[in-house]
């Protein structure tokens, strides 16, 4: 007997098309609409009611971890980044690990970390909820989460456009202008980095892993 229900089964099922979904098609060519388009689908794995993808490793019993690289940024520098992007996506054949942009002169020790960064010895096994709330975009001192940036572009970019509260609205105007100016790897700054989450969660092991066990319960 089955000792899962229909619903759990069906969550399994999109779990792991989305996932094949996004291992597919999240590519260094993919443009900007088809992000904007396929934007909600982040956000209901990561996301809405917990994340449907963190609420199925749970069921599984499995953990799925995430390796990405660390910021080199310190808390006393903040006020100092004009533009930060945690990056280590691939897109239109550059694949840029981390992007800074600062209105101050790094020490030698912090330019090499920097240049470092997203190298094997500078990435960290993340969980989902760790991996969510990493930095993800610092504008003019301000860091915003993964998390954060997955519900800009599906909330207010995307074809959700859900209400936010004046508060959390305000703060996420500040990504407007890297919306309209900024650019990475020929590619709008925000999806670049929006894009790099989805590469960053498809490529993990511990991804084809779940996909796995999930195919040997559904299928």
């Amino acid at each position: 007997m089955n000792e899962f229900s229909k619903e759990q089964l069906e969550a399994m099922r999109i779990v792991k098309s989305d996932l094949d979904y996004i291992k597919k098609m999240w590519g260094g060519e993919i443009d900007d609409d088809s992000l904007r388009r396929n934007s909600t689908i982040l956000r209901q794995l990561l996301i809405d009611e917990g994340g449907l993808l963190i609420k199925i490793q749970r069921m599984l019993n499995v953990t799925l971890y995430i390796q990405a690289p660390v910021s080199p940024l310190k808390s006393e520098k903040l006020e100092k980044i004009t533009f930060y992007s945690a990056g280590s996506g691939i897109s239109h054949g550059f694949e840029v690990s981390s992007f800074i942009i600062g209105n101050y002169v790094p020490s030698p020790t912090e330019s090499e970390k920097m240049n470092q960064n997203g190298t094997k010895n500078n990435t960290k096994k993340y969980n989902l909820e760790e991996f969510l709330s990493a930095p993800s975009i610092i504008v003019n001192g301000n860091i915003f989460s993964r998390l954060e940036v997955i519900k800009f572009v599906a909330n207010k970019l995307g074809g959700a456009h859900l209400e936010m509260d004046n508060k959390k609205l305000a703060r996420m105007k500040l990504l407007v202008p890297v919306k309209e100016n900024d650019v990475i790897a020929n590619r709008n700054a925000i999806y670049f980095e929006f894009l790099s989450i989805g590469q960053l969660l498809a490529k993990s092991k511990y991804t084809d892993k779940l996909i796995k066990k999930i195919s040997e319960i559904i299928d």
